[in-house]
């Protein structure tokens, strides 16, 4: 079982056996290129690492307040991290992360802009981004297969909007 933890100074990665509610490692989440150099501020209720991690079975993804993106595999070993920007609001990051096949798929709306942003899983580099319209959201974006194509369902008021998952296009 994984799960994050954060708070202004520390962010960490934690390893439960979801057996026996055991912690097997716990490792900080730091040195990632472009993280804020000072702390920011986000409300109590939602925190520092609100959004729940993603797993692809090999390999697990996980995103913070700060922008802060990385992948770990299941020794706690840290394969890429890196820093997508901090979201300008007033609560923090909350939309969780989704890993399928090639990519690890991002809703990151703020105040600036709404996009959805899919980053290679190997590699931490940005495969597409798609800006869309409508406000800033916290929801988090569903995966389905209504064609042949995989497709990113996303919510934000007043759109519910559709992206190919292989190119990002609504």
């Amino acid at each position: 079982l994984f799960l994050s933890g954060a708070n202004a100074n520390s962010q960490k990665l934690y390893c439960y056996n979801r057996l026996t509610g055991g912690l097997i490692w716990a490792k900080d989440v730091k040195d990632i290129p472009g993280h804020p150099t000072t702390p920011i501020k986000v409300t109590n209720d939602t925190g520092h690492a609100a959004p729940s991690v993603s797993t692809d079975g090999k390999r697990v993804y996980v995103i913070f307040a700060t922008g802060d993106v990385a992948c770990f595999n299941f020794k706690g070993e840290m394969l890429w991290g890196k820093n997508i920007g901090v979201p300008d609001n007033h609560y923090g990051h909350s939309s969780s992360l989704i890993s399928f096949k090639n990519k690890l798929i991002i809703q990151f709306d703020h105040n600036k802009s709404q996009q959805i942003i899919a980053l290679n899983i190997y590699t931490g580099e940005e495969e597409w981004k798609t800006k869309h319209d409508g406000r800033i959201s916290w929801a988090s974006p569903i995966l389905i297969k209504a064609t042949s194509n995989p497709e990113i369902i996303v919510a934000n008021e007043p759109y519910v909007t559709s992206l190919d998952f292989n190119t990002g296009k609504v």
